[in-house]
């Protein structure tokens, strides 16, 4: 597949489906459990750390963006911190040259916009790289040191807030959450699932068994809500998904939760606390 029509696939998926992407595939990926190390480049999903900036000084990623790296199959693709981006990349031992890099184009603040682009340059600037201590450094054709990543580590099931984004409605499958709701999940170390449904308040006791779930049926307060159309049965349609969940997965900061036929139920994003 060319470049160009890798890349106009990947941005029609960010703009209408990105959460269920690979969903064929989900099943077959492996639970996470604690700290990952990586000995590779290949497959690992990476967490930029640092980049030498035009003026020669070694500079954090700001604290309030993450910029991250995939390479797989011979494709390089990651967020800069704003926009998606992607491209191709051979090596040759640890040589490596990476390819012209595409974007998509949304708005990004000055300082992020900056930031995103200086990275991006040195992306593409990369010759060598090495990796020890599960950390990826890349150097430039003078050897200098000009991106440092480390290992996305898997979040925890239990205390991270969840915010849903799409949901088997046991009518077409996966749908994505209707805008203007917010449902949410919180596992509790007491073992009782809350969170929100759209409407209503819930609450759900719950046990996991390695990669294994269970969640009992739910009790909710007892509010109406007429707005948006269709928000009581979502909330209906996603209590059920959950309580029928028999599996779980966290990958890349999200969290899947599976029928026993390995069918996605609900698939949930991390939505700090503010």
């Amino acid at each position: 597949m060319k470049l160009e029509s890798f890349l106009k696939l990947s941005l029609l998926f960010l703009v209408i489906a990105v959460p269920i992407a690979g969903a064929e595939n989900a099943a077959d990926k492996i639970l996470n459990t604690g700290p990952k190390t990586a000995t590779s480049l290949e497959g690992v999903s990476w967490s930029l750390d640092s980049y030498l900036s035009p003026e020669g000084q070694t500079e954090n990623v700001l604290n309030y963006t993450e910029i991250t790296a995939l390479f797989e199959s011979g494709q390089v693709t990651g967020n800069g911190g704003c926009n998606s981006y992607a491209g191709s990349y051979v090596t040759d031992g640890n040589n490596i040259t990476i390819s012209q890099l595409l974007s998509t184009m949304m708005f990004c603040y000055d300082n992020i916009s900056s930031q995103e682009s200086i990275y991006l340059l040195n992306l593409q600037n990369a010759s060598t790289y090495n990796i020890s201590n599960s950390l990826l450094r890349m150097m430039d054709a003078n050897g200098t040191l000009i991106l440092t990543y480390s290992v996305v580590q898997p979040l925890p099931l239990v205390g991270t807030n969840w915010s849903m984004l799409n949901y088997n409605n046991g009518r077409e499958a996966v749908v994505g959450a209707l805008g203007g709701t917010e449902v949410t999940a919180i596992f509790g170390a007491d073992g009782n699932l809350t969170g929100t449904a759209g409407c209503n308040n819930y609450r759900a006791g719950f046990k996991v068994d390695g990669n294994n779930i269970t969640i009992e049926p739910a009790a909710t307060t007892r509010m109406f809500c007429a707005e948006p159309e269709g928000v009581m049965e979502q909330e209906a349609e996603y209590l059920r998904a959950i309580e029928n969940a028999a599996t779980y997965n966290i990958d890349r900061q999200q969290l899947w939760l599976f029928f026993e036929n390995e069918s996605i139920a609900a698939i949930f994003e991390n939505a700090p606390a503010i």
